[in-house]
């Protein structure tokens, strides 16, 4: 399906469009929706810098767990935290924060991403390859001998 120029790669129910491309005259953009280059912690570093914003007023609402990411007790104890939050919203309990859902995390996208980055990197040295100098050369010589072999024929 392509939208406005954009063709979408993938798509689900929970995340919407999350990896999209566009062209353009020099290179197709690729557009992704999170952050497949995040290691496994990353997400959980983030997740609780929203939660202390939000502790601190510099957001309205309480971040959403993120999705997909959790396993075992991991997003009980969250939302254990996350209750204790809304009641005694003050800057001083992320130090409570429980960190032992470290050991639930589950980095179920590093494969598909590596996939993705692979794939783009050897698209841009083909790209590269295509348009050096020294293949130009190697396609004009081929054409001449083409051109020669046929005069010969």
């Amino acid at each position: 399906m392509a939208t406005l120029g954009y063709v979408i790669l993938t798509a689900s129910m929970e995340a919407d469009v999350d990896l999209f491309v566009r062209s353009t005259k020099k290179s197709p953009f690729v557009h992704f929706q999170g952050h497949p280059e995040y290691s496994m912690h990353t997400l959980l570093k983030e997740y609780r810098r929203d939660i202390k914003r939000f502790l601190r007023g510099e957001r309205e609402t309480y971040p959403s767990m993120p999705q997909g990411y959790l396993d075992g007790a991991a997003p009980e104890l969250l939302n254990g935290f996350r209750e204790r939050a809304l009641s005694d919203r003050r800057e001083e309990i992320i130090e409570s924060f429980p960190e032992s859902v470290v050991r639930g995390l589950q980095n179920t996208w590093q494969s598909s991403a590596t996939c993705v980055y692979r794939n783009w990197l050897r698209y841009v040295v083909s790209r590269k390859a295509d348009t050096s100098p020294v293949a130009t050369f190697a396609r004009v010589r081929s054409a001449r001998s083409a051109s020669t072999n046929h005069k010969l024929a």
